[in-house]
């Protein structure tokens, strides 16, 4: 904001468990104003046209004048009507919108992996966490390194499958993500989110009606996500992988619903509304709000997109996590980045 925001957090599972939480975008076009700055003179002559009309008409009956200027004056209004107002927006425009926003659609297909490092804030029961992250948005790949408690940890995800290697010097093997945790990392790893090629991602999007706050109009878009799990995994998280790829394990489809909220001036994402699953089943809603937008480019290319530097979550708690991005490079080398931890290397 899917999608890009990292929010990462201990799991519910195992305190020492890191989630990972990776989204969504952009540059600023400023549709809105920039139609009604260019509105601005033709208005004046407009209304002076209006008044012409309106004291000339003698000769017409009131009736017939009454109409006829209304159906002017609906024309001027169409006319001076910024590009994207809220009478006229549909999905298509405000996605298209959205797109600008982030860069285009040529600097969106240019981007071939993205570098990351920050920070988790220090809270009143948890210290700083530093971490890097590295994307490869066309194969939908992710690895988070991260520092716990001066322990380090890795979450990584291939595309299929994700892996936990625990903040935790006694054991440091690479775990399987399951169930929950594995529908987690797979959105996350969706570096521009689900409003970029949304037909591709078994995502569902449906305009809603505009929220309207003290800083302005937000433009709401319900999105849909479905996904396919062995059945037991999807319910209680156990470890059915091996006789689901042998065909002895039915399939359990689950959807997950967040609600995107764009500024419509900005058209970029501000809050991301969703429901967690945890691993116990249950799920907890979570708000992310995205601020600090700034343009990143590519080191001797000519490719760039603004992207949200600052990623606050809330899950109710009372105590938001706050991520602070401090560098974000584009199309960064990455063969020697290790996203398949299936032979464990850490």
């Amino acid at each position: 904001m899917c999608p890009a925001r990292i929010a990462h957090h201990p799991s519910t599972a195992d305190a020492d468990q890191l989630a990972v939480t990776g989204r969504a975008p952009s540059s600023h076009l400023d549709v809105v104003s920039a139609a009604s700055a260019a509105s601005s003179s033709p208005r004046a002559r407009s209304q002076r046209r209006l008044d012409v009309l309106a004291t000339n008409g003698a000769e017409q009956s009131g009736l017939v004048r009454a109409s006829f200027l209304r159906t002017i004056a609906a024309i001027f209004l169409l006319l001076i009507m910024p590009a994207g107002s809220a009478q006229d927006l549909t999905l298509a425009t405000v996605l298209e919108n959205y797109r600008q926003a982030i860069g285009g659609d040529d600097a969106i297909a240019q981007v071939r992996s993205v570098f990351i490092q920050g920070r988790t804030l220090a809270t009143k029961n948890t210290a700083e966490m530093p971490f890097k992250a590295w994307y490869e948005p066309a194969k939908n790949h992710l690895r988070l390194e991260y520092l716990y408690l001066g322990v380090p940890g890795v979450v990584s995800f291939d595309g299929e499958r994700g892996w936990n290697v625990l903040p935790v010097i006694s054991n440091r093997q690479a775990m399987p993500m399951l169930g929950a945790d594995l529908l987690q990392i797979r959105e996350q790893a969706d570096f521009f989110g689900p409003l970029i090629q949304p037909d591709g991602k078994r995502v569902a999007l449906r305009l809603l009606t505009p929220e309207t706050t003290g800083d302005g109009t937000l433009q709401r878009i319900e999105v849909r996500r479905s996904f396919s799990l062995p059945a037991a995994a999807a319910a209680t998280g156990e470890d059915v992988s091996k006789d689901a790829a042998a065909g002895k394990v039915t399939t359990q489809s689950v959807e997950e619903t967040s609600i995107w909220k764009l500024s419509s001036s900005s058209w970029l994402p501000q809050i991301v509304a969703s429901e967690d699953r945890l691993a116990d089943g249950s799920s907890r809603t979570l708000t992310v709000r995205y601020s600090d937008y700034r343009r990143v480019a590519a080191a001797g290319e000519e490719v760039s997109i603004v992207w949200p530097h600052r990623v606050a979550t809330d899950d109710g708690s009372g105590e938001p996590q706050i991520n602070v991005l401090d560098e974000i490079s584009l199309n960064v080398p990455t063969e020697q980045v290790e996203f398949d931890l299936s032979a464990d290397p850490r």
